[in-house]
C-alpha cells in the first residue's frame, strides 16, 4: 500500500467491522465510506471474508482490497435497496450492486483482493422461475450486480478479481473516461450455470480502455448497451457508446467476446486487439433488435488468436420482441467491420443472416487471416459414388436407411431405393408414393419399428407433408406407408395429424420416428424462419400402432412434451427448417446452403439436457443439406448435389 493510501485510508475495521464471515456487515462498511467521503479518501477491506449487502460509494472516496480479501454479497436480495437502474434498456427501479457509485467522478477500485457474488442461490433461483415460466425476464428474479457504476467519469478498477456474480459483473452507465485493467472475471458453467453473467456492461459510455483482463462467463463478455425499443434513439435515458479499446485480453468460456446488444441503439469506433481466445462461441457479435433502431460502426478486431466457434456472427435477436404499438419495423445497419492479422479456428468464419427488411450490413472486412476450420469430430469422407437420385425439375428432400437400402424423396413425394455398399451406392427402384401430391413436400422420412407384411426388406416409411398448404383439410400431416418389396410403389396404411388447435407451429412442422423409445417427435417453426419472431419447438407423442387405424388424430393433451428450444436453453439458432433423425437421445438436424451468409451446419440437440451442439459443414458443400440417416458408424446427410458421408 502506498504511502499516500495509507494516510487517507479507512479501514472497515475502524468502524465496526469483525472477521466473521458469517454476519452481515453492511452498516459497518457504509459508516468507512461515509467517513471517507467527509474527508476524501479509501475504503480498505482487509484480509479475511466480509460479508455484505449494498455499499453506496460517494465522491471523493475509492475501494481498495488486500491481497486475501473477500468481499462476498449477501445472498438475502432484501439487502440491495432499489435504486434506479437502466436495466432492459429503460431506466427503473431495480436492485442495487454490491458496490455502487453514482455521480462519482474520479472513483476507483483497486488492489489485489476479490468481490464475490455469492450467486448460487440466486442462480438457482433464477433457472427455477425459469423452468416455471420459460419467457421470465430478468426483472422477474431480482439478483445484484457486482458493481454498478454510473453517471461518472475518469473511473479506474484494476488488479482485482470477480467471482460468482449474481448477475452482471460490471455494469457501466453514462460513463466516460473508464480504465479497466488487469481485472480477472469468471462464473462457472458447472454444476450451476451462472445466468446473465455479463463481464463488463458498457451501457451508453465513452472513452473506455480494457487492457490485460481475463474474461470467462456465462453470458456477453463484454457487451456494448444502451437501450432498446421502438424509439430508443430519442430516450435522453439512452445514449451510444463510442471509442472502447480492448487489448491484450484474454477470453475464455463466454457467448461472445464483442458482443452488440441485445440493448444497444448505437455502438462506433470499438477495437479489440493483440488478444486470445479459447473456446468463445463468437468473436464480435451483432444483435439485431427488430424493435430497435440501431447502428454498429466502425469494429475493429486484429492479431487476436485463439478458438471460437464464429468469427462474426450476425442475426435477428428476438428475445422480449416488443414493438409498443410500432406499425413497421425500425431499420437498423452495420458497416465497416475489419478482422485482419487474425489466427483462429473456427467452426464458421462469417455468419450474416439477411433481413433486408430489417436491417443492412456493408463494408465486412476479413483481411490476412489464417483461419482453419476445426470440425470438431466431424470428418467429412466424400460424395459418395455413384449415381446421383431423382428426377429432373424436382429437389432431394427427406430421405432415411434400415439396413443396407437407403430411401430418398423428392418434391411431391418421388421416392428411390437405394442399396449402399461401402462407399457406393446403386439406385434400385424409383416411384411415386401413394402420397404423391403437389402439396406433398417429402421432407423428412423416417422409418419406423412395424413391417406391414412379414417379408417385406423395409418396415413402415413414415414421410412428413411439411407443405404450407392443406391435403385434404389437413395440414404437416405424416404418412406411413408400406414400400412394395420389389420398390416398384408403396401403399399408404396410415394418415396421422397433429389437431394444432393452440397454433404452436407455422411453417414448417416436421416428424421423426424414435425407434429406440418408441416416440414421436414433430419440430418445427412457430412462424417461419423469415419472422424475427420466430421460435422452435418441440412436440412429444408415443408412436401409435398401425393398428390404431387409417387417420390418426394428435391433440395437444395427448403431448408427452411440448416445448421451446429457446426457453430451455440459452442457444440461438435460426436454422431453415430441413432434416432430422434421433439416435441416442439426440435430434440430428442438418441445415444451411454451404454460403457465408448460410452456412451448412448439423446441429445436434440433446432431447433430456436440453443443450444443443453444433458442426460446421460448409467447408464440404455450396449446397443445401436436406435430411439424415445413419448406418452403422457413419451418418449420411442427402443435399441438392447428391449424398455425403461423414462419421461424428
Amino acid at each position: 500500500m502506498s504511502p499516500l493510501l495509507i494516510i487517507l485510508s479507512f479501514v472497515i475495521t475502524s468502524f465496526g467491522a469483525v472477521n466473521d464471515s458469517t454476519l452481515v456487515q453492511t452498516e459497518a462498511i457504509q459508516r468507512a465510506v461515509d467517513a471517507a467521503a467527509a474527508k476524501g479518501g479509501t475504503v480498505v477491506i482487509p484480509k479475511g471474508v466480509w460479508l455484505s449487502g449494498a455499499i453506496f460509494f460517494k465522491p471523493g472516496t475509492s475501494l481498495y482490497l488486500e491481497e486475501g480479501a473477500v468481499l462476498k454479497g449477501s445472498t438475502d436480495v432484501a439487502d440491495f435497496p432499489d435504486i434506479p437502474v437502466h436495466i432492459e434498456g429503460v431506466l427503473q427501479p431495480y436492485v442495487s450492486a454490491l458496490i455502487n457509485a453514482d455521480h462519482c467522478d474520479g472513483f476507483t477500485i483497486s488492489g489485489s483482493g476479490t468481490l464475490d457474488g455469492n450467486g448460487l442461490p440466486y442462480w438457482k433461483a433464477f433457472w427455477a422461475r425459469r423452468k416455471e415460466n420459460p419467457a421470465c425476464t430478468n426483472l422477474e428474479v431480482r439478483r445484484p450486480r457486482m458493481i454498478g457504476i454510473s453517471n461518472s467519469s475518469d473511473i479506474s478498477i484494476e488488479g482485482i478479481r470477480l467471482r460468482n456474480s449474481a448477475f452482471w459483473n460490471i455494469h457501466l452507465y453514462k460513463c466516460k473516461g473508464v480504465k479497466v485493467y488487469g481485472v480477472d472475471i469468471y462464473a462457472p458453467e458447472k454444476p450451476v450455470r451462472a445466468p446473465s453473467s455479463d463481464g463488463i456492461d458498457l451501457d451508453a459510455c465513452e472513452d473506455v480502455h480494457i487492457r490485460g483482463c481475463s474474461f470467462a462467463t456465462c453470458d456477453d463478455l463484454i457487451a456494448m448497451k444502451g437501450g432498446k425499443g421502438p424509439w430508443a434513439d430519442t430516450d435522453p435515458d439512452n445514449g451510444p457508446v463510442r471509442n472502447v479499446l480492448v487489448e491484450d485480453c484474454h477470453f475464455g468460456h463466454g457467448p461472445g467476446v464483442l458482443v452488440f446488444g441485445s440493448e444497444c441503439v448505437r455502438a462506433e469506433n470499438i477495437v479489440l486487439r493483440n488478444s486470445t481466445v479459447d473456446g468463445t462461441d463468437r468473436l464480435v457479435w451483432l444483435k439485431m433488435r427488430p424493435d430497435t433502431p440501431q447502428r454498429y460502426s466502425h469494429i475493429k478486431v486484429e492479431n487476436v488468436n485463439g478458438r471460437v466457434k464464429y468469427a462474426i456472427f450476425v442475426k435477428p435477436w428476438t428475445q422480449f420482441f416488443d414493438l409498443k404499438g410500432r406499425e413497421d419495423i425500425p431499420m437498423s445497419y452495420a458497416s465497416d467491420v475489419r478482422i485482419q492479422n487474425c489466427k483462429l479456428d473456427c467452426n464458421v468464419a462469417r455468419f450474416i443472416a439477411e433481413a433486408p427488411d430489417q436491417f443492412e450490413v456493408r463494408k465486412v472486412v476479413f483481411r490476412r487471416n489464417r483461419l482453419s476450420c476445426d470440425r470438431s469430430g466431424v470428418r467429412f469422407l466424400g460424395l459418395l459414388k455413384g449415381e446421383k437420385s431423382g428426377q429432373k425439375g424436382y429437389s432431394y428432400q427427406g430421405m432415411d436407411i434400415s439396413g443396407r437400402y437407403m430411401v430418398s424423396c423428392q418434391n411431391q413425394g418421388i421416392a428411390t431405393v437405394y442399396k449402399l455398399s461401402g462407399k457406393k451406392v446403386k439406385p434400385t427402384g424409383q416411384f411415386h408414393l401413394a402420397s404423391f401430391h403437389k402439396y406433398n413436400h417429402a421432407n423428412v422420412v423416417s422409418f419406423g419399428l412395424e413391417k406391414a407384411s412379414k417379408g417385406d426388406p423395409l418396415p413402415v416409411a413414415y414421410v412428413s407433408q411439411c407443405n404450407r398448404n392443406p391435403i385434404d383439410g389437413m395440414k404437416d400431416v405424416l404418412y406411413a406407408e408400406r414400400i412394395k418389396p420389389d420398390f416398384s410403389g408403396s401403399e399408404l396404411l396410415q394418415t396421422i395429424f397433429f389437431d394444432d388447435v393452440n397454433h404452436d407451429f407455422g411453417y414448417a412442422l416436421q416428424w421423426v420416428i424414435d425407434t429406440k423409445e418408441k416416440m414421436l417427435y414433430g419440430y418445427g417453426n412457430t412462424i417461419d424462419n423469415s419472422n424475427p419472431a420466430n421460435r422452435h419447438r418441440i412436440i412429444k407423442f408415443r408412436l401409435p400402432s398401425l393398428s390404431e387405424g387409417p387417420l390418426v388424430v394428435l391433440k395437444p393433451e395427448d403431448a408427452l412434451e411440448n416445448y421451446l428450444i429457446e426457453d430451455v436453453s440459452d442457444f440461438s439458432f435460426n436454422p431453415i427448417g430441413q432434416g432430422l433423425y434421433i439416435h441416442n437421445g439426440k435430434l440430428y438436424m442438418p441445415t444451411g446452403v454451404g454460403n457465408a451468409r448460410n452456412p451448412s451446419i448439423l446441429y445436434v440437440w440433446d432431447l433430456n439436457a436440453h443443450r444443443m451442439a453444433e458442426y460446421d459443414l460448409s467447408a464440404c458443400t455450396t449446397g443445401e443439406f436436406e435430411d439424415i440417416g445413419r448406418r452403422g458408424r457413419f451418418f449420411y446427410i442427402q443435399g441438392q448435389e447428391g449424398l455425403f458421408r461423414l462419421k461424428i
